[in-house]
């Protein structure tokens, strides 16, 4: 099964990110998105396990000892050979200290990180679109610099969900547990 743990932001930032999704659907941009029902997030790994159970129980584990904090996004970046456009927070040793954390307790459960996600390796970042021309791509991120999108979010949850994928990318979330 593939699966991602992703960190969740309080509902004022994840409100202002759904809006600004919307935004692009409305204007024909993409709305893949909110197609494939992902929540506005932060992802900390992509996986493959056949152990979700026992993922699940290291992430609550996890989120018992791990206090909410605070990311600046200051900057957009893009992926473009898959039509991304992102939020890029600052990358902060808490931050790093997170990932390399969450893939430690992740790592007996899982038969493969994907490459992206490993440590000194992830290039940390929101979505706002995906599945972009290099066209719509600029046009997303004109919008975007014009948007009133907030520069601090307040990370308050971790979740665990299950990326199916038959001829479209599905999310479907498994848990999400608040931090402390």
């Amino acid at each position: 099964m593939r699966c991602a743990i992703e960190l969740f932001f309080d509902n004022k930032s994840e409100k202002s990110v759904r809006s600004f999704t919307r935004k692009l659907e409305r204007r024909g941009i993409t709305s893949y998105l909110l197609d494939v029902g992902s929540r506005p997030h932060l992802a900390l790994s992509v996986f493959e396990t056949s152990h979700v159970k026992d993922v699940q129980r290291a992430v609550e584990k996890f989120a018992r000892r791990t206090e909410q904090f605070c990311l600046s996004f200051e900057s957009l970046g893009m992926f473009p050979d898959c039509g991304a456009l992102f939020l890029a927070p600052w990358v902060t040793r808490e931050l790093l200290k997170i990932h390399l954390e969450c893939t430690k307790i992740i790592r007996p459960h899982v038969r493969k990180i994907e490459d992206y996600y490993k440590p000194g390796k992830l290039v940390f970042h929101c979505t706002l679109g995906m599945k972009m021309s290099r066209a719509m791509l600029l046009r997303a991120a004109s919008l975007a610099m014009g948007a009133k999108l907030p520069s601090k979010f307040r990370v308050m949850e971790i979740g665990l969900v299950e990326l199916t994928s038959r001829s479209r990318l599905k999310v479907n979330g498994l848990s999400s547990i608040r931090l402390k």
